[in-house]
């Protein structure tokens, strides 16, 4: 809740805490801050960026794994490239 309290000055609108929780005033406007803001990182953030990365490791390897076995969209790519200028051939003349 700082976070965003801090946040939300930054860029002009304030909240006030009641005891019921916080109560932002209508009528406000956020603005640009006249300095560049930068936010703050949080333990949710952390979080998924440390469990996203072993995923990333994984597809790194999957991707390595399938070159090194000779799959790669490289053996397909001059086909491709030769259809592709055919195409292009019969479309523009």
């Amino acid at each position: 809740v700082d976070m965003t309290l801090s946040a939300m000055r930054a860029f002009g609108v304030g909240a006030v805490e009641t005891p019921d929780g916080f109560v932002v005033a209508g009528a406000q406007r956020y603005r640009a801050p006249a300095a560049p803001y930068e936010a703050e990182g949080d333990a949710s953030q952390a979080a998924a960026d440390s469990a996203a990365t072993p995923d990333v490791a994984a597809e790194a390897a999957d991707s390595t794994v399938t070159e090194a076995a000779g799959n790669t969209a490289t053996e397909t790519a001059p086909a491709e490239a030769a259809d592709a200028t055919a195409a292009d051939a019969a479309v523009n003349g």
